[in-house]
């Protein structure tokens, strides 16, 4: 049978039938989800660049807010700014930047500064040291609770 013979009530039975197939229905439908959220996506993207939004960049673990310039907008980049190390004269060190071991006063076991156990002393009491052996010279043996030591 050649397509010019059908009637348009041929046509339209068999697309009727076709469509009310449960698996070619719920393919369109899905391509049609898919398409639409698509477009809805793109949308939002090309608003928030009209809009010139600012976003956040997270370099070197700080979170920095980074301008975001409009289209055809010049950029200039610049250098990051280097924070010195140096300490302004008369203050005196953290004692926790430069040991790794802390114990109790009145406890018989050191731990690492990271350990659950270190975090549980109170600031006043703490004793801290730079080693294993100065630690065990002073009387102290490693945390059971501590992994590594």
């Amino acid at each position: 049978m050649n397509l010019n013979s059908w009637s348009i009530q041929e046509i339209s039975k068999k697309l009727k039938r076709f469509i009310n197939d449960d698996a070619v229905f719920v393919s369109i439908l899905l391509v049609l989800v898919g398409f639409g959220s698509f477009v809805l996506g793109q949308q939002s993207v090309t608003r928030l660049e009209n809009v010139g939004t600012s976003k956040v960049s997270l370099l070197a673990n700080s979170a920095v807010l980074v301008d975001v310039p409009q289209v055809g907008e010049k950029v200039t980049v610049s250098q990051p700014q280097v924070i010195s190390d140096t300490k302004p004269s008369g203050l005196t060190s953290n004692p926790i930047s430069t040991t790794k071991y802390v114990a109790s006063k009145s406890g018989t076991k050191y731990h690492f500064l990271t350990c659950p156990g270190a975090k549980q002393i109170k600031e006043d009491n703490k004793i801290y040291f730079n080693s294993t052996a100065e630690a065990e010279s002073a009387g102290y043996t490693p945390a059971s609770n501590c992994p590594g030591l």
